[in-house]
């Protein structure tokens, strides 16, 4: 966990901030402190974030913003905008099962539309995995994705899908030279999505193009190489909402640990300091 003084030390407003926080360098939490509350007020850079469950964009102005109506089950997190953050999507009780799911990639841009991810993978058990370790490099801009690297580690490293946030109009996608044919454009989220991919996660291009005859950003959810749209987009939105909601359980989670330490660290200080008192 990184304060924001840290990620952004031009910013001379982000030193007295305590309660926010980067969960590695990407991810913007920003814990609802209050008891009972469903409002958080928070501050945000002056960059582009991404709301962490829709992927809808969030330009910051380096001041605070006040968000409402969030769940007692969730908070306020941001993705970075210039960050690639591969997320693992389904189910799984163990870290074993964990390593088995595929991944979904979402490229969330800056505002110069680049962005880059680094991603290590090995078995999370051997004190020396030797060569069997992945080492995966992706980077974003001029409107095309190379994923690169050492691809040692194979186990269950598939991509499902790959998700572009900040697209404010339809695009093709191709994948190392291939048209991809599952594609969800929301010009509400702005996202465009390539789904169904079962993609060994090895080196790749991936390009985005414009879409013959399109005028603009379009209305609404579109789909291609599908046989029923709206069963399809339901879908796959719920999936990718699905994906990010267990990513951001455990980032949550810590961050209610976190809180919870430092409560009980307090509560111990003021025990401590009443009994010298009665003494």
């Amino acid at each position: 966990m990184w304060p924001l003084s840290w990620v952004h030390p031009e910013d001379e407003n982000t030193i007295s901030i305590e309660h926010q926080f980067y969960f590695g360098p990407s991810l913007l939490v920003s814990p609802v402190v209050a008891e009972n509350s469903t409002t958080a007020t928070f501050y945000v850079p002056n960059e582009i974030y991404y709301d962490f469950f829709t992927l809808a964009p969030v330009q910051g102005e380096g001041a605070e913003i006040t968000v409402e109506d969030v769940g007692y089950d969730t908070m306020p997190l941001h993705i970075r905008g210039g960050s690639i953050v591969p997320l693992r999507y389904g189910d799984a009780n163990t870290t074993e099962q964990n390593r088995e799911l595929p991944f979904h990639l979402v490229i969330a841009p800056n505002s110069t539309d680049q962005a880059w991810g680094y991603l290590r993978l090995d078995d999370g058990v051997s004190l020396d995995p030797g060569d069997a370790t992945s080492d995966i490099w992706m980077i974003y801009g001029n409107d095309t994705l190379e994923v690169s690297g050492s691809f040692g580690y194979g186990q269950g490293n598939v991509v499902d899908a790959i998700v572009f946030a900040g697209q404010i109009q339809n695009r093709t996608i191709s994948i190392n030279g291939q048209s991809a044919a599952n594609l969800v454009f929301d010009s509400g989220n702005q996202t465009l999505t390539a789904y169904g991919l079962n993609l060994p996660f090895g080196a790749m291009n991936v390009t985005l193009g414009m879409v013959q005859g399109d005028s603009g950003s379009g209305n609404g959810t579109t789909t291609s190489g599908v046989s029923s749209p709206s069963e399809t987009v339901s879908s796959v939105m719920s999936s990718i909402t699905g994906s990010v909601t267990t990513q951001a359980a455990s980032v949550a989670s810590s961050a209610s640990d976190q809180a919870s330490s430092v409560s009980d660290v307090a509560s111990s200080a003021i025990a401590s300091a009443a009994a010298s008192v009665t003494a």
